[in-house]
């Protein structure tokens, strides 16, 4: 399954981290998350033309290994920081599932901080974006699985609550409200 991670067919990338999330194996994925240069992690979804296969797998694999990493649940604490770091990716697709598998895997320090920080991301989005603010709306809804709120996260929530996005006002309302 570990092998499978770096498969060139996305499927076959994606059940893969799915089987491990299945068998709570956090190294495996936390490794696949990590494995990447930098370098590769800016792949070439961003751009309209697809030059490098090897780029765009790389990103897949990445939002992969999130996204099973979050299925873990509480058990991938362990991946933590490395998903939260994942948050500042110049990929939105890693960004986003980075920012959705915190809010799967549990509160902390340091993800509260990256996802409020998420908050108030204004990069461009691609033709490939789901929303125009799926990564603000996609840290919302993480917060808003968070108890206890962390009380920096109730103030940054609050002014959210006048967001011109009305996705953006709910996950707010809802956080604040539980």
């Amino acid at each position: 399954l570990t092998a499978r991670l770096q498969d060139t067919d996305e499927p076959v990338r994606l059940n893969a981290a799915y089987a491990l999330a299945a068998q709570g194996a956090v190294g495996p994925l936390l490794h696949a998350l990590r494995r990447e240069a930098p370098e590769q992690w800016h792949a070439n979804i961003e751009r309209a033309d697809f030059t490098s296969p090897s780029q765009l797998n790389a990103v897949y694999g990445l939002a992969a290994a999130a996204t099973a990493l979050g299925h873990i649940g509480r058990d991938a604490r362990p991946a933590l920081s490395a998903l939260a770091a994942a948050i500042n990716d110049e990929n939105e697709w890693v960004r986003r599932h980075a920012a959705e598998s915190i809010g799967q895997i549990g509160p902390e320090d340091i993800t509260a901080q990256a996802l409020l920080g998420a908050l108030d991301d204004c990069r461009p989005v691609t033709r490939w974006s789901l929303s125009t603010d799926s990564l603000r709306e996609t840290a919302a809804s993480s917060l808003a699985r968070m108890t206890p709120l962390p009380p920096t996260a109730q103030q940054a929530l609050n002014a959210v609550r006048d967001d011109e996005n009305a996705y953006m006002r709910a996950w707010a309302a809802i956080a604040l409200d539980s």
